[in-house]
């Protein structure tokens, strides 16, 4: 890979941990000021574990 290349890369991987950090902040804001039901709070928390220990296949898309 050139040096080029993995400075692409490196800025999108930048880029995505930048955007990955402001989605946990909101769902913090939801989760701390009451917006989400139980249920909701319960599936978020579920996710993040299955983030957690790399389980991608099992996270099941929410419409």
């Amino acid at each position: 890979m050139t040096i080029d290349k993995v400075e692409i890369l490196s800025d999108k991987i930048s880029f995505l941990e930048k955007k990955i950090d402001r989605i946990e902040e909101l769902l913090l804001l939801l989760v701390e000021e009451e917006y989400l039901t139980e249920e909701e709070k319960l599936r978020i928390a579920q996710a993040d574990e299955l983030i957690k220990n790399r389980k991608f296949d099992k996270l099941v898309k929410v419409n």
